[in-house]
């Protein structure tokens, strides 16, 4: 199994960080520096997030607004481009529910699945591994402990 983060500020940042103790993961960031900074830990980096669904089965988001994840799935290069049948996207944007349920509807005719997965408590929060004890496991694919 490929992961794939796209969006790499703040608390994306240090999600995905949490995350690659466990995954390798490729990742894409309109910021270079932020891509370049998990490269330096081991990601591969991405052109676009059309590459990273090429490449991979689950893909991580955390952007700053609803029409950001919007911009990242369906717009010029984004997702829906390269995305496969079956890959799992999981949204940890604080965005607007029912703009991410209508984009998951959009999806699920494609086959592609959505998650509603907001991150609370800002950077400080994303940073922390003490939020959930849960392991918590998505479809069977991705123990997601390492940022719940």
């Amino acid at each position: 199994m490929k992961i794939g983060y796209v969006g790499l500020g703040n608390m994306g940042a240090a999600l995905a960080r949490r995350l690659q103790l466990q995954y390798p993961l490729f990742v894409y960031d309109l910021n270079d520096a932020g891509v370049e900074g998990m490269v330096e830990k081991g990601s591969t980096a991405c052109t676009s997030p059309s590459d990273v669904a090429s490449q991979c089965d689950v893909i991580l988001l955390c952007l700053p607004t609803s029409d950001h994840v919007r911009a990242a799935i369906f717009g010029e290069n984004g997702l829906v481009a390269a995305l496969k049948s079956g890959t799992l996207i999981v949204d940890q944007t604080t965005g607007d529910p029912i703009a991410t349920r209508a984009m998951a509807a959009d999806l699920g005719k494609r086959g592609v699945d959505l998650i509603d997965a907001p991150v609370s408590g800002g950077a400080q929060g994303a940073a922390r591994s003490d939020q959930n004890d849960a392991a918590i496991s998505l479809k069977n694919r991705v123990n997601m402990s390492p940022i719940s």
